[in-house]
């Protein structure tokens, strides 16, 4: 699986969730990190913010794929 990675210039952070055995491509937002998660305003720590936090995220992604989002998944600051 891909290493998550900040796309700064969109503010997200892109990564990959196996949801029912399938790769599904995400983002989360630089607001939901920063509202939810403690991140700062450097896309280093979007990356260190979702990265302590990957598990609740996961399940974020995992209920908007079951919910029938498109893709790639957007968990945005609502999503929680």
């Amino acid at each position: 699986m891909e290493e998550p990675r900040a796309v700064p210039a969109e503010e997200v952070v892109e990564f990959t969730v196996i949801v029912s055995g399938s790769g599904v491509q995400a983002r989360i937002t630089r607001e939901a990190l920063e509202d939810h998660f403690g991140a700062g305003a450097s896309p280093e720590s979007w990356v260190r913010a979702y990265v302590a936090n990957a598990a609740r995220i996961h399940r974020a992604v995992e209920g908007l794929v079951q919910g029938g989002v498109a893709r790639p998944v957007i968990v945005r600051t609502a999503h929680f």
